[in-house]
C-alpha cells in the first residue's frame, strides 16, 4: 500500500510496533560503594580542537559515591570509553553515574 509490489518474492517486514503492559515491579539498583579509595589516574596526551592536551586517564571501576573530578579527562570501562572535555566538572552519584556540570 505504501511502497511497491514484487509478485513471488518473499514478504519483508519494515516496522513492527507493539504495546505491552506488564504489573509494576520494584525496582531495586545497588548503589556503588561508598570507600574512599584513594584513585590515582594515569597520564596521557591527545589531540583535542586541534591542540596536543594532558589528561588524566581513569578506570571507571575504580569510583565511588562522591567522587569528584574535573576535565579533560578519558574514562575506561569494559563497554565504552568516555571523553570528559575540559572546563567540566564531574562527580560520581550513589549508583556510579557521572553527573557533569560546566
Amino acid at each position: 500500500m505504501y511502497g511497491y509490489q514484487k509478485t513471488g518474492s518473499d514478504v519483508e517486514v519494515i516496522t513492527i510496533r507493539l504495546r505491552a503492559i506488564a504489573k509494576k515491579r520494584d525496582l531495586n539498583i545497588p548503589f556503588i560503594q561508598n570507600k574512599k579509595n584513594k584513585i590515582n589516574p594515569a597520564m596521557g596526551k591527545m589531540i583535542f580542537n586541534g591542540k596536543r592536551i594532558d589528561i588524566k586517564v581513569y578506570n571507571r571501576n575504580a569510583f565511588y559515591s562522591g567522587y569528584k573530578f574535573n576535565g579533560p579527562a578519558l574514562i575506561l570501562e569494559d563497554t565504552s570509553t568516555t571523553f570528559i572535555t575540559p572546563k567540566f566538572k564531574c562527580s560520581v552519584d550513589d549508583w556510579g553515574n557521572i553527573i557533569a556540570k560546566i
